[in-house]
C-alpha cells in the first residue's frame, strides 16, 4: 500500500512538473470558461486547457481561442469556426444563434482546447470572487482543509507517543525484572 502510494504521489508531481513547464514554454495554458456561450461544449466554470497552435492549423467545426477582436485587453473567446476566409475566421457560440458579428484575423488566434475539466475552474478562478463569496470559499478550500490535516497530524503525533512510552514502560520493566533475576542468583 506504501509503494503504491509513493508512486501515484510520484506520479502526480511528475505531472505537475510537466504541466508547469509546458504552461512555462506557452505551449499551452489553462483558462477558465468564464461565459455559457459554448454550452453544452463547454460549460462556464469549466478549466479548459489551450494548446498553442498556428493559423494554417486551423479547420472549420475546430473550438477556437482567440484575442477579442474588438481590442478589449486581456480578454479571450472560445467559440467554434464556421468558416474560413482569406482574411480569417468566421465563429460563432454553440449557444448563440447568430455568428459573430467579427472577423476573427489570424494574428489573434491564441490556440484550442485540448482538455476540458468540469468546475475546476470555480477554484481556480478564486480572483473573481468578492465580499462573503470569496470568503466561503476560502474557508472551505484553505482553513477547513488545513484544519483536517493539521488534527489529524496532531492525532497520529499523540498516538506515536503514546506507543513510545508504553514501549519505554515495558522496555523499564523488562530491565527490572533481568536486575532481580541476577540479584536473586
Amino acid at each position: 500500500m506504501r509503494k503504491r502510494n509513493l508512486v501515484l504521489t510520484g506520479l502526480m508531481v511528475s505531472l505537475v512538473i510537466f504541466g508547469a513547464y509546458l504552461v512555462i514554454q506557452r505551449e499551452m495554458r489553462p483558462l477558465v470558461v468564464l461565459s455559457e456561450s459554448m454550452k453544452p461544449s463547454l460549460q462556464m466554470g469549466d478549466l479548459i486547457i489551450v494548446e498553442r497552435i498556428s493559423p494554417e492549423e486551423v479547420e472549420i467545426e475546430d473550438v477556437l481561442v482567440f484575442r477579442d477582436p474588438g481590442g478589449r485587453e486581456n480578454v479571450l473567446i472560445t467559440h467554434r469556426v464556421i468558416n474560413r476566409t482569406e482574411e480569417g475566421f468566421h465563429t460563432k457560440g454553440d449557444a448563440c444563434e447568430k455568428p459573430d458579428p467579427f472577423m476573427v484575423k489570424p494574428e489573434d488566434v491564441v490556440g484550442k482546447p485540448v482538455l476540458r475539466i468540469p468546475y475546476i475552474g470555480y477554484l481556480v478562478g478564486f480572483g473573481y470572487l468578492r465580499g462573503l463569496s470569496r470568503l466561503f470559499v476560502f474557508a472551505g478550500l484553505v482553513i477547513a482543509p488545513s484544519g483536517l490535516l493539521i488534527f489529524a497530524e496532531v492525532k497520529n503525533i499523540l498516538a506515536d507517543s503514546i506507543k513510545l512510552r508504553k514501549r519505554r514502560k515495558k522496555a523499564k520493566e523488562g530491565k527490572r525484572k533481568r536486575r532481580r533475576k541476577k540479584a536473586k542468583i
